[in-house]
């Protein structure tokens, strides 16, 4: 799911903050939550990502959390047992999956994933 530039602020709601694909987004965070609810022995882990322009070093890693744990949030809010989860973590902009020197490319970068989580 991708996040508009600089985005959560503090006390922001999900639908607010997500980028131009919101409805898709948040279609496909419901049926992880499905999943994830149906699979409760499964743990999971909420990751949260910046691009490298948005915001620099600390700023960056507090970004990537706020975002990890509006996720989280919401998913709990929405039926996933805690216990199914590990706590939010960050990466900052340290996994980039697209270029950050285009447009389209840090919007990807912005980004939270929900992963398996390993043993």
């Amino acid at each position: 799911m991708e996040f508009k530039e600089g985005l959560p602020k503090a006390n922001e709601n999900l639908e607010s903050v997500l980028g131009d694909s919101k409805e898709f987004f948040l279609g496909a965070l419901k049926r992880n939550a499905h999943t994830m609810k149906k699979y409760s022995h499964v743990r999971f882990e909420v990751l949260g990502f910046t691009d490298d322009k948005e915001c620099t070093d600390i700023q960056c890693r507090e970004l990537a959390a706020r975002r990890a744990k509006l996720v989280y949030d919401w998913l709990i809010s929405n039926g996933v047992p805690a216990s199914s989860l590990t706590p939010p973590a960050e990466h900052g902009n340290s996994m980039p999956v697209d270029d950050n020197k285009t447009v389209a490319g840090r919007a990807r970068n912005r980004r939270v994933e929900l992963n398996i989580a390993p043993d």
